[in-house]
């Protein structure tokens, strides 16, 4: 399936400007666990009735003077939480604070074709650096399998729901970018392109996919020294919904 132009124009755009920053400070260090969780998980094989959670965005709307916030993203066990912003393409974030102030450093945000809160597969992008400080280098931390393991769940925040996804996968993507569509109307299709999510990861994982799963993907660029030579290096981490 050919991609549209917007997103060829977003890949190549995204890992130029990562390219072009000029890296001066160090890398801080990655936010530290502060809870431990416990969930029961179960399928999840439809979305959960209509919640109200519009005091927790409409914090971040008016700290932010932006009604673009759609959601609010946290990875449990950490102290990581950052405002989602959804614009009308997936330009304007890359460069623009949540704030709407241009900044390089850019946002963490939703892909223009998602509905966060009713979606079978969600793609959220955002910045990258072993240098700089930036919105999505935590996801770094999941090169390494006991950090995996003990961080394996994430929120997603919306007015109407709380979606909680477990991660089963994390790789490296140079050259397919399938994993960008969003319409899957065969079940057969959709659970193929899901396992390959699954095989491509460099941690063995024992979570069972089916066609009623819903999926979350996380994007940013890759810094790892195996794929320093590659044009396109895209840091993935995939999670599926549970309960």
């Amino acid at each position: 399936m050919k991609l549209n132009f917007r997103i060829i124009k977003f890949i190549f755009i995204y890992t130029t400007m990562i390219s072009s920053i000029f890296l001066y400070v160090d890398l801080k260090e990655s936010p530290i666990v502060t809870n431990r969780i416990s969930l029961i998980e179960e399928p999840v094989n439809k979305l959960e009735e209509k919640e109200d959670n519009s005091d927790v965005i409409n914090k971040y709307i008016d700290k932010y003077n932006n009604k673009e916030v759609v959601g609010v993203i946290s990875i449990l066990n950490t102290s990581y939480e950052k405002a989602i912003m959804q614009h009308s393409d997936n330009d304007y974030y890359l460069d623009h604070l949540e704030n709407k102030k241009k900044n390089f450093m850019g946002s963490i945000y939703l892909d223009f074709r998602n509905n966060i809160s009713e979606d079978k597969k969600l793609l959220i992008y955002g910045h990258n650096s072993s240098n700089v400080k930036m919105p999505f280098d935590i996801l770094e931390n999941y090169y390494n399998k006991d950090y995996y393991d003990e961080h394996r769940y994430i929120k997603i925040l919306t007015k109407d729901s709380t979606r909680i996804y477990k991660i089963f996968s994390v790789y490296i993507e140079t050259n397919d970018f399938d994993y960008m569509q969003t319409d899957y109307d065969d079940d057969a299709v959709w659970v193929k392109h899901i396992n390959k999510l699954k095989n491509n990861s460099m941690h063995e994982d024992d979570t069972i996919l089916n066609e009623d799963d819903n999926i979350l993907i996380l994007q940013t660029c890759s810094t790892h020294k195996k794929y320093k030579n590659n044009k396109y290096k895209f840091l993935l981490v995939v999670a599926k919904e549970v309960k």
